[in-house]
């Protein structure tokens, strides 16, 4: 998996202060607490659930998220799925 978050600069006032800025630490635990859970079918639905980690962060405007699925064609083939969303677009999700 994949993570990216973005936040304008403007919107920190220290950049040196990790409750104002991007924690990339809430976003590995994220990805890491996906491994718990049982198998999916759809790889959007765990993508969703670190997209709520990271919007969890009000600093986040938007993010992009790509995951690989490498086991599916035995080798000959990586089916991948990617998720691009703003914070508007993630607030109007069901979830």
């Amino acid at each position: 998996m994949h993570a990216d978050a973005w936040a304008p600069m403007d919107a920190v006032a220290d950049p040196h202060d990790i409750r104002q800025v991007v924690d990339y630490e809430v976003i590995f635990l994220a990805i890491r607490k996906l491994e718990g859970n049982a198998h999916c079918e759809c790889l959007e639905s765990s993508i969703l659930e670190v997209m709520d980690a990271i919007f969890g962060m009000s600093v986040v405007t938007s993010a992009f998220i790509s995951m690989h699925k490498p086991h599916v064609y035995n080798g000959q083939g990586t089916p991948v799925i990617s998720l691009s969303m703003t914070r508007e677009q993630w607030q109007k999700t069901k979830r």
